[in-house]
């Protein structure tokens, strides 16, 4: 009885660390986004949130609203930079 305790044990740990594993590497690798791309996102999201507050509208409706403006104006400012790097 202790054994298979003992065999449940280890299998639920194995089972752990397989899961872990994956996850915990691919966080390493999450997107291909420089450090100066982060700095530009957040300080976009940082101004963005606290005129919106500030505005009056709700915390939640602040975040999705300028999440979604900057992630678009990263986009925008990479677009761009493709474009002018094609035609030099």
């Amino acid at each position: 009885m202790a054994n298979k305790v003992v065999a449940l044990l280890v299998m639920c740990l194995v089972v752990v660390a397989a899961v872990q594993l994956p996850s915990a590497s691919a966080n390493e690798h999450d997107g291909d986004a420089t450090a100066h791309e982060d700095d530009n996102f957040s300080s976009c999201f940082k101004i963005c949130h606290k005129d919106c507050t500030h505005a009056g509208a709700p915390n939640t409706l602040c975040e999705m609203k300028c999440d979604g403006d900057c992630f678009n104006k990263g986009v925008k400012d990479q677009l761009s930079e493709l474009q002018v790097n094609v035609f030099e």
